[in-house]
């Protein structure tokens, strides 16, 4: 009876330490975003961003763009 609960045991352990090594072989990711953005209405009609300096530059389309 002893050998079989050391086998039991010895499997449990091996498999629990098995999956934990698996766990953290995934990759790590990342992402990087930049660029311009328009909030649009429930009409499709685009919203002025009416904080400085976007309001007033036309860089950021007077407001109607916005940076990521």
């Amino acid at each position: 009876m002893s050998i079989k609960k050391t086998l039991l045991a010895t499997a449990v352990t091996t498999a629990m330490g098995a999956t934990a090594i698996e766990a953290q072989a995934d990759p790590i990711l990342s992402a990087d975003w930049s660029g311009l953005f328009t909030i649009l209405s429930p009409d499709g009609l685009g919203l002025q961003n009416t904080s400085y300096p976007y309001y007033a530059d036309p860089t950021w389309g007077y407001g109607f763009r916005t940076q990521v």
